[in-house]
């Protein structure tokens, strides 16, 4: 619950961000959003995101492997 802030994240894969309690922001090259209580918003992979999380706030961040457990093929990225 602390204040918190994720520089420069990236992943291969989409990120679904949730707010559980109190407010965060969000930005990305498009510009910046401020998630409330229950909101959430969907980063497409491989875009460049930071959060931002003031003192007693929490957050969930869910990045989603389209392969999930199973091996890629060779040549799959």
């Amino acid at each position: 619950g602390g204040a918190s802030e994720q520089r420069e994240q990236s992943w291969r894969h989409e990120s679904w961000l949730l707010q559980l309690q109190g407010e965060a922001r969000v930005r990305t090259a498009g510009g910046t959003v401020t998630l409330g209580e229950g909101a959430c918003t969907v980063v497409p992979a491989e875009q460049v995101y930071t959060v931002e999380r003031p003192a007693g706030s929490r957050g969930l961040v869910v990045t989603n492997d389209p392969l999930g457990n199973r091996r890629a093929a060779p040549g799959d990225s």
